[in-house]
């Protein structure tokens, strides 16, 4: 059985440091692959990855949401407010953190409102020559979690794309109670799938 190398590295928002010599990590054409685990809320690495693999502000897949006084520190084009799209349900219930999808002919949000069973995370691919960018992030710690999860399920699409393009699939996660004497967390990931199927984004020209 061959052998992997690897090396944890912990990168939070408020970290502080050289941040071009992550970017520089997280981009280069050699050296190893890199994944990315968590939301860009929470980890500066998982914000620079998605910013380079969507640069773009036009035409993008979709949009992390956040409320406006945490994605004001962290936005980039694929990361915004939730307050920039109808996050409320007909209860007057607010959602915590979304994902907004642009595929259809309307845009269409999922949000996580705290109080149901049901959250999003999105697991995104880009190859950079030689290496690969891989970042796991989810609308809560539990659906990042399951990205992590179900990210071995995505099949490999980059092989005959460019190297500007994007691998991105949306996971839809069904959380449960936890047990409280065996974690902190008060839910727990009960499954996880693919909504849908793995998609292949490019920039507009």
């Amino acid at each position: 059985m061959a052998s992997v190398d690897f090396e944890f590295r912990d990168v939070f928002i408020e970290g502080t440091g050289d941040e071009e010599r992550l970017v520089d990590a997280l981009t280069s054409r050699r050296g190893a692959s890199t994944i990315c685990v968590g939301s860009p809320k929470s980890s500066r690495a998982s914000r620079l990855q998605l910013a380079d693999m969507f640069s773009s502000s036009r035409d993008l897949p979709f949009r992390l949401l956040f409320p406006s006084e945490a994605a004001r520190s962290i936005a980039t084009p694929v990361v915004g407010a939730l307050e920039e799209f109808d996050h409320v349900r007909p209860d007057g219930k607010t959602a915590v953190s979304g994902i907004v999808t642009f595929e259809e002919t309307k845009p269409t949000f999922r949000g996580y409102y705290g109080d149901v069973d049901e959250c999003w995370g999105v697991v995104c691919a880009k190859r950079y020559g030689e290496r690969y960018g891989v970042s796991l992030s989810g609308c809560t710690g539990p659906a990042t979690y399951a990205m992590s999860k179900v990210f071995p399920t995505v099949p490999d699409r980059l092989e005959n794309e460019g190297d500007d393009a994007v691998l991105w699939a949306l996971g839809r996660v069904t959380l449960e109670e936890a047990d409280p004497g065996k974690q902190a967390a008060r839910r727990q990931v009960a499954r996880v799938a693919l909504e849908g199927s793995p998609k292949v984004w490019t920039p507009p020209r």
